[in-house]
This record gives structure tokens, sequence and C-alpha cells, in this order.
């Protein structure tokens, strides 16, 4: 029962301008590197592009990083950090449309809300846990 999220262009909503082209390959990369679990490589190769921009895509980047890194800390059994990274993914990209420089932000917001479901009915019986097929695939442009 796996949750993959495939890349939609059907639900796209933003009008955005396009992304440089350095931007848009390290995107690219973050993406490549989130979809195949690399969570702290992808919130690395990302985080170089976040620390150079303070314009409209500054807290997109910034979610991202966010969303992916919630994951390391899934893997490695910190509920409370995973818990806390998800409200602050979603904090950070709650102002950007569905779509986002090619990225699904309501496939984002979706899973964020399938993890705090699970988060809130934690139990022994029902333990959250670090699932490879429900954590969602992110599409762009090259994948």
């Amino acid at each position: 029962m796996g949750r993959i999220v495939p890349f939609r262009t059907d639900t796209m909503t933003d009008n955005f301008s396009p992304l440089p082209t350095h931007d848009d390959n390290v995107l690219q990369e973050f993406l490549r590197l989130y979809n195949a679990h690399e969570f702290f490589v992808s919130h690395e190769v990302l985080e170089a592009l976040w620390l150079e921009h303070f314009g409209d895509n500054r807290l997109f980047y910034q979610g991202l990083i966010m969303f992916s890194t919630s994951f390391l800390h899934l893997q490695r059994n910190n509920l409370s950090g995973f818990a806390k990274l998800l409200l602050s993914a979603r904090a950070k990209l709650e102002t950007y449309g569905d779509v986002h420089c090619g990225v699904s932000l309501a496939d984002v917001r979706r899973s964020i809300d399938y993890w705090e479901e699970r988060l809130r009915n934690h139990s022994v019986e029902a333990p959250v846990v670090f699932d490879p097929q429900q954590v969602p695939r992110l599409g762009g442009t090259n994948l």
C-alpha cells in the first residue's frame, strides 16, 4: 500500500516566473535526492540555495528543506523533531499555491496531514515509524 505522489500538471494554479537555470538545477537535484530518500544530502543541497535567496522563493526553499529533514528525524525515531519540522514546513509553505516552481505543494500538504494524523493516533499498537512507502514522491520538470 505505497503512497507515491506523482507530479500532476493539471493541478497547477500558480503563475510563477521560471527559475533561473542554476536555481532550477539545484531544485531538481534536491528533488532527485529527496525521492531517493537521501534526506540529509537533499537538505544540504537546497540549503545552499536557500542561503543565497531573500526573495519570493526563500520560504518555499526553507519549507521544502524542513519537509525533507522531517523524514530524517523520522528515520532516526525522533518523533518530536519529526512533528516540529512538519508543522514548520506547513507554515513556511502556506503562502504558496498548490503548485510552485513545478512542485506539487498540495501533495506535500496532504502528506503532512497524513503524518500529523498518524502522530495524533500514535500508540504501542499503532507506532509511527519510517515507512518508505508512505513518503510522498515529489516531482519536478526532469523527474
